[in-house]
């Protein structure tokens, strides 16, 4: 059976509006606000610029794609006058980028290639300070030696001193590639500002995926900005700190108005409460039940209802 689109994925629904969250956080504090756009990997349907058009309807919305039959069909999805669709590669777009553009910027990537980082930091480089910068990698693991072998081959350069010690499982493993988007996007000595992760998340879209998100300010504004997200719940403190997991469970319409009634929640233990509300188990035991609905518990204000509609 073929796996969901990707605009029906829950883990990545959970993913894309943890991005709004932090846009909502910055944006409206930045006193030229009016001068953002936003620049994204849409896909065929334009997902993502579809949800901050939502949240941010003055904002110009641009998506980068190389393949020219998906242009096509993002003609066909254009949903707004102010979507600017380029038929070009991530290179080649931040090759043009004009330096100190004030970007909401997402580079969504399938895969993990050196030249993913290597844009992504110089597109960091070129943004303006305030700018919101992520970037989604696949984070597949393997143990074996010949995995190893190969991952040391292509990054060599920016692998952190103790690699080695990041192979011991999927969650180190993460964390090493959150470091090394920390290294591409270091500034240079005396620039004035740094790069600043706000949140990172690891969860499974069909493939393990990490995300990372920073945001590029000069030092003096650092204190402010991290201010703003005093009393964010999933704000990421360090480069040093574990991604987030998103892990929510696949629940029906029935299952979630029945667990709305006791959210949010305050007990210490919330995805036991939620297993004791639905009275069965929704995973192949009850601990695992458990932790799915913990998660759940935490980010169910962003999860997307699907639904199907007859016809």
């Amino acid at each position: 059976m073929k796996s969901l689109p990707y605009h029906l994925r829950s883990n990545k629904a959970v993913d894309r509006y943890m991005f709004i969250e932090v846009l909502k956080h910055v944006v409206s504090h930045h006193p030229k606000r009016a001068t953002y756009q936003y620049i994204g990997m849409g896909g065929p349907f334009l997902e993502d610029l579809k949800v901050v058009e939502h949240y941010f309807p003055d904002m110009p919305l641009v998506s980068i794609e190389e393949e020219a039959e998906v242009v096509k069909r993002q003609e066909f999805h254009r949903f707004k006058r102010n979507v600017t669709l380029l038929h070009e590669t991530d290179e080649e777009f931040v090759t043009k980028m004009k330096d100190d553009t004030l970007v909401a910027l997402w580079f969504d990537y399938l895969g993990r290639e050196p030249s993913d980082f290597q844009n992504f930091g110089n597109a960091v480089k070129k943004a303006a300070n305030w700018s919101v910068l992520r970037i989604t990698l696949n984070a597949k693991f393997s143990e074996t030696p010949e995995f190893r072998r190969q991952f040391y081959e292509d990054f060599a350069q920016i692998l952190p001193v103790d690699w080695e010690s990041y192979f011991e499982d999927a969650n180190k493993f993460a964390l090493m590639l959150q470091k090394m988007v920390q290294t591409v996007t270091l500034p240079s000595p005396m620039a004035g500002y740094d790069f600043h992760i706000v949140n990172s998340s690891s969860y499974r879209d069909g493939a393990p995926m990490l995300t990372v998100t920073g945001i590029k300010c000069a030092d003096a504004d650092w204190k402010e900005i991290k201010n703003l997200f005093a009393k964010w719940p999933f704000l990421t403190r360090a480069w040093n700190n574990t991604p987030g997991h998103i892990n929510v469970p696949e629940l029906s319409l029935q299952e979630r108005m029945h667990l709305g009634a006791v959210l949010p929640t305050t007990s210490k233990r919330p995805g036991h409460r939620l297993h004791r509300r639905l009275g069965y188990c929704i995973a192949n035991c009850e601990t695992s039940a458990a932790n799915d609905l913990e998660n759940y518990a935490a980010f169910a204000r962003y999860f997307p209802v699907f639904a199907r509609l007859a016809m």
